[in-house]
């Protein structure tokens, strides 16, 4: 709800929490420092230490409003604050004019188009994100000579000890770019350093060029952990592209890919340069380079091709093939881990304790447990070619209708076009609902 007005109660918690004050607040709600905050208020924490740190005063000291909208000024007096810019907003004016001008000095308000009213929660969300980078303010000098400066110290490196870095994901626990990988489930390697992936986004961008938030861990004994990672499109190009839509790929040296972006529109086809030393990672695991892996001497892939430039010298250097087998699930086996399809394809094994193999099972996104399979659940699973690298994709979606048209591998339903799976083995026919 990015355009929906923020409470200042909510807003109080953004800038604790940013500050890293979480478990200080939880342990801070045996009273309250304003009379109309009450302790069943679930904001009561936050606004206390909020208030303690003299991030916010309330009222005449008395009354907070914790379930008020916040205004833009409001919003400015809190983060910079927080900033440790108050003597500066003071000197330029005070609230709100002297914060306003401050804020916006400062960087506060870059990509905020927001200057007045009531803040909306993207409007917050921008300003966090523009605080945690922003070089700290602190007193240098006390007494008859009170001094302030502007130091290099961030809330994002000195505070909440996490570095903002650019680099490549050469590695995780499926392969490594230049080969086999012994990284564990929760493992990544970027730019051949191994960190903890704590929510799995990096392990999925193997050959891309990422921004990434590494979390210094100050025990040695534990892992420095990945806690976000992003593409960095300035410094990458990626292309992708139907399986069923490469035409061929030719070349020894300097290949070239031929393809169909979009068949039903384009009069001619188009062409990717391809890398002399190009890597090829099937299915989720790095392989020799084969054209058959990419363009099949017969038929077609039946998935998704991804080229990547990393340097975007307008020449691919990683070609990621993944290639669908579709399993229908009939019924499982949580003894022996196993997934029987309906439509003649035998069954299929992941076995958490078979050390040869590893895998994901996601739906939408998130990790799934075996137990969570169910009858009819379609399953789109690729395996590497030495069938130790497995990523399963559940999907429950399904069309109801009347067959108006088919074909060899497709059919329509209610005019609408769909490829029939390969180990599909009932028949269809017109007029069927």
């Amino acid at each position: 709800r990015p355009d929906d007005s923020i409470k200042r109660s909510e807003v109080a918690r953004v800038a604790i929490s940013e500050l890293g004050l979480e478990s200080v607040a939880l342990g801070s709600e045996g009273s309250s420092k304003f009379a109309d905050v009450p302790l069943t208020h679930w904001g009561l924490g936050y606004i206390n230490v909020a208030a303690s740190r003299s991030l916010v005063v309330g009222d005449d000291g008395v009354h907070f409003r914790p379930d008020d909208p916040i205004t833009i000024s409001e919003a400015a007096v809190i983060f910079t604050k927080m900033l440790g810019y108050d003597p500066k907003a003071d000197a330029a004016g005070g609230y709100p004019t002297g914060y306003m001008i401050t804020a916006e000095n400062i960087g506060l308000f870059e990509g905020v188009s927001q200057t007045s009213g009531n803040a909306t929660r993207s409007t917050i969300a921008k300003m966090a994100e523009n605080a945690l980078e922003i070089k700290m303010m602190e007193q240098t000098g006390y007494g008859s000579n009170v001094q302030f400066e502007v130091t290099d110290k961030t809330i994002l490196k000195d505070t909440l000890n996490v570095e903002k870095l650019y680099g490549q994901v050469t590695g995780n626990k499926f392969t490594r770019l230049n080969g086999t990988s012994s990284l564990k489930d929760n493992q990544v390697e970027i730019e051949g350093k191994i960190y903890k992936d704590v929510t799995g986004q990096a392990t999925s961008l193997l050959g891309y060029r990422v921004m990434y938030l590494v979390k210094t861990n100050n025990n040695t004994s534990r892992e420095n952990e990945v806690i976000m990672a992003v593409e960095d499109a300035n410094a990458m190009d990626r292309l992708e592209i139907d399986g069923e839509n490469v035409v061929s790929l030719t070349g020894d040296t300097s290949k070239k890919l031929e393809y169909w972006r979009d068949k039903q529109s384009d009069s001619k086809t188009k062409i990717a340069n391809i890398a002399e030393d190009a890597k090829l990672i099937y299915n989720s695991k790095a392989a020799d380079f084969d054209k058959n892996l990419i363009k099949p001497e017969s038929g077609t892939i039946t998935g998704v091709i991804e080229l990547i430039d990393s340097n975007r010298d307008d020449v691919f250097d990683i070609i990621s093939v993944i290639h669908y087998e579709n399993y229908v699930v009939d019924s499982t086996s949580e003894a022996s881990h196993k997934i029987y399809d309906k439509y003649d394809k035998g069954f299929l094994t992941l076995d958490p304790d078979d050390s040869d193999t590893k895998f994901s099972l996601t739906k939408g996104g998130a990790d799934i447990k075996f137990s969570d399979l169910k009858e009819w659940d379609v399953l789109s699973v690729a395996k590497s070619l030495d069938g130790s690298a497995i990523t399963v994709k559940v999907s429950e979606k399904s069309v109801e209708g009347t067959v108006t048209e088919k074909s060899k591998e497709y059919v329509y339903i209610d005019g609408e076009k769909y490829k029939v799976a390969e180990n599909y083995t009932e028949t269809i026919s017109i007029d069927d609902t």
